[in-house]
């Protein structure tokens, strides 16, 4: 989610709708089209691609994070959600961030660097692996997995062009200053049309979709300010270099929350 203060280069908007384009008529053939294994498969990837991405703004910092229990952590992590074993995981993750970091030399980084892997594992790992898990549920589906993206997705692109015409006051600016509060109140009045208007095409009551567009709302928003703080500890403007997007966690920030509070609402 994006609101400008200032107007931004038309080239820059012209980048940001030409990828997203791209990226609507790629995630549209996957949801509906797909094999299964090619659903999962875009899935992992958007997973390691986040976790490398986190990867390198934590290593800038200095703190001792192996990337290689980072992605490996981030392959297991769909597995142990779909399965049930998120304990085990956890235990696995924990166990593997401190020994990593258990040679004398390391000693003095353990702790930070056991506790910012746990972080971005289950962030971005463990959160974004419910994506599968409700795809796949008996009482999910691709229409819901498209439902949680196209909501979250079309009420963050109302608050990009609503902010940037009609943004004024300041959304909490010592987290992200460039948000306004016309885009937060765009965004969330957005997502709760597009869930009510999704009652067309889902096995939902209009009372259902309207408390699912009211949390899903907020906690797009919540995730998008998780990710600015992220960023803003870690002194980085974007997390990737994605035209006109920034990186892969710039893009899933304000899904992350979404979709498991959509799996336990449904279940």
């Amino acid at each position: 989610m994006a609101e400008p203060l200032s107007v931004q280069k038309p080239e820059e908007t012209r980048k940001r709708l030409l990828w997203s384009a791209i990226m609507i008529s790629v995630t549209v053939w996957v949801i509906f089209f797909a094999p299964a294994v090619i659903f999962c498969a875009v899935v992992l990837f958007y997973i390691l691609m986040g976790l490398n991405e986190y990867t390198t703004l934590v290593q800038q910092k200095s703190l001792s994070v192996k990337r290689g229990i980072m992605l490996l952590l981030g392959l297991a992590a769909p597995w142990a959600v779909h399965t049930g074993c998120e304990p085990a995981f956890i235990i696995a993750a924990l166990v593997l961030f401190f020994l990593s970091n258990a040679r004398k030399e390391n000693l003095s980084q353990s702790f930070a660097g056991a506790a910012a892997g746990m972080l971005g594992i289950i962030w971005i790992a463990w959160l974004f692996s419910y994506v599968i898990k409700l795809r796949y549920a008996d009482f999910g589906g691709a229409r819901w997995v498209f439902y949680g993206i196209a909501t979250v997705k079309i009420g963050d692109a109302a608050a990009y062009f609503i902010g940037k015409k009609l943004g004024s006051r300041p959304f909490i600016p010592h987290i992200s200053p460039k948000k306004t509060w016309e885009g937060a109140w765009g965004q969330l009045l957005t997502t709760l049309a597009v869930s009510c208007l999704s009652r067309l095409y889902l096995p939902a009551s209009f009372p259902d979709l309207l408390i699912l567009g009211l949390v899903l709302g907020v906690m797009a928003q919540v995730g998008d300010c998780v990710e600015s703080i992220v960023k803003r500890n870690l002194e980085a403007k974007d997390s990737g270099a994605i035209p006109g997007l920034g990186g892969f966690l710039d893009i899933l920030d304000s899904i992350l929350f979404t979709f498991p509070l959509i799996y336990i609402y449904l279940s």
